[in-house]
């Protein structure tokens, strides 16, 4: 049976936002921490270059602000067997460049993403064998097994859709130069590590967008963030330290806006045979020794919710027993310790991670820090820039004990809150962790259509992470972000900063 996508909300939505064509145009600009690294859309994961990619591509499919799967370039869906699913796609699209959007730039897009294993998105589409162009508006998308999140799949990050005839012309570099997509917005200008220009696009097929230029500037020190939003240099600022809201607050013209997120602060241990975190019961002993609530009130001013795994409401299958949850328990932390074989201030470990990558991010390294000191375990912390962490310490395996990383759940999904911890998981080069009955319970989640069974494995594949401690989760992250009071948006949980949402205030 075709699945349709509801004409209600859809025929509201697009109302709404044809509503906005008549805005009055002007120029709206955002400021992030970091800039993004290039244009080659499945090669990326920040939450910088998703923000610029989304504005300027489209999906097949989107998570609208109330988390709900909703149609962009497909209409509707249908499953032929339990491999294979049909999509009709939308008629009378065209990239910046004139170019009609078809079957053949899915095709192009999506078997691109699932056999190149170098590839960011592989990660996300390789279980996807072939593409099938069926006509210039029909495909049918064929997996190595059944695959019960594959639309979400089609919603996250890197699968915007690629400009096949384009790409073919001019290839990787010039595209670099000159990206085209079918979105909102297109490309006007780059200039490395400081902003990234888009102008309106006049044909978008929801409709024009309220803003005549997009502007997303590269702004990695927090304090000349929120300056600039108080001076009117950007209109939209994410990522404000909680001990500025108050002064923020306090200027007419901006507000503060806090927002749930499915991002969760985590630090994953190294168990290689050498290290001293292979030690299961000093890992459990770090775990007891972290207050998550005294962490979340003294440095990030009471914006998070404490976890005890990578949970957040809403998310799929995912088991909400880890939800506002802390085993904070020091007398057994120390017990662990002494178990483990060390006395107090015997031992000394590293703890890694960015600086100016997430909301006071060194300050949890050093209130961590604290907090083990505190337990009877001496701590080294190491900040780095995010470029140079992501690139000498985390990507490349080099976690000395404990590396800390925030991720958010861009699928909204149980198992991909999971899915780089199997033995030859993307974070196996980190961990060194490698448990095959986690693999195998994981394994049939990914291809279980049956939900109770799905939410059954997940639960199993939950309780040995917290068990053995691969990683251990400290809290979720509530958002901060600045708005300028001319401007009519609401942030989403997903941290998706989408402008085609984004009004005038009248």
């Amino acid at each position: 049976m075709t699945k349709h996508f509801p004409r209600t909300a859809l025929l509201t939505t697009v109302l709404t936002l044809a509503s906005l064509a008549g805005a009055q145009g002007t120029t709206l600009t955002l400021a992030l921490p970091v800039d993004i690294p290039g244009f080659d859309t499945q090669n990326a994961s920040t939450t910088a270059s998703e923000t610029v990619y989304t504005n300027m591509f489209d999906r097949l499919m989107f998570f609208d602000a109330a988390g709900k799967l909703r149609p962009a370039l497909a209409t509707s869906y249908k499953q032929i067997n339990d491999t294979t699913m049909q999509l009709n796609l939308r008629r009378n699209v065209k990239f910046h460049n004139g170019d009609a959007f078809t079957a053949a730039d899915v095709k192009f897009t999506l078997e691109r993403g699932a056999r190149d294993a170098k590839l960011f998105v592989n990660d996300t589409l390789k279980d996807i064998k072939t593409v099938k162009v069926i006509n210039d508006h029909t495909v049918q998308i064929v997996t190595a097994g059944p695959d019960p999140v594959l639309l979400n799949r089609l919603s996250r990050r890197g699968t915007e859709i690629l400009p096949s005839k384009y790409l073919n012309k001019v290839g990787w570099t010039e595209f670099n130069k000159k990206p085209i997509g079918t979105g909102p917005f297109k490309f006007n200008s780059w200039k490395r590590d400081d902003r990234v220009v888009l102008d309106i696009n006049a044909s978008y097929w929801r409709g024009k967008p309220a803003w005549t230029q997009l502007v997303v500037r590269a702004i990695p020190e927090e304090a000349t963030r929120v300056n600039e939003l108080l001076t009117g240099g950007v209109d939209i600022a994410v990522d404000i330290p909680s001990q500025d809201v108050k002064r923020i607050r306090a200027n007419s013209k901006v507000e503060v806006v806090t927002q749930p997120t499915s991002r969760v602060m985590m630090f994953a241990f190294n168990m290689e045979k050498d290290s001293a975190t292979s030690n299961e019961k000093l890992r459990a002993a770090i775990d007891y020794a972290i207050d998550r609530k005294l962490l979340i009130d003294t440095v990030m001013g009471g914006y998070g919710t404490p976890v005890a795994a990578r949970v957040t409401q809403g998310v799929r299958d995912a088991p909400l027993s880890y939800y506002k949850k802390s085993v904070y328990d020091p007398k057994k932390a120390a017990q662990m310790l002494k178990e483990a074989g060390y006395r107090p201030g015997q031992l000394t470990i590293t703890l890694q991670g960015p600086k100016g990558r997430y909301p006071q991010d060194a300050e949890i390294l050093q209130t961590v820090g604290a907090m083990l000191q505190a337990v009877g375990i001496n701590t080294k912390i190491e900040t780095l820039e995010w470029s140079a962490y992501n690139s000498r310490i985390w990507d490349a395996g080099k976690v000395t004990n404990m590396g800390m990383i925030g991720v958010a759940n861009s699928m909204m999904d149980g198992w991909f809150a999971l899915r780089t911890l199997p033995c030859k998981g993307t974070y196996s080069n980190i961990t060194h962790w490698c448990n095959p009955t986690f693999d195998k319970a994981l394994d049939q989640a990914s291809s279980s259509l049956d939900r109770v069974q799905r939410a059954a494995l997940l639960r199993q594949a939950y309780a040995i992470v917290a068990s053995e401690r691969p990683m251990i989760s400290l809290f979720q992250v509530h958002s901060l972000i600045g708005i300028n009071k001319r401007v009519d948006w609401q942030p989403r949980a997903d941290e998706v900063l989408w402008m085609y949402e984004a009004k005038p205030v009248k």
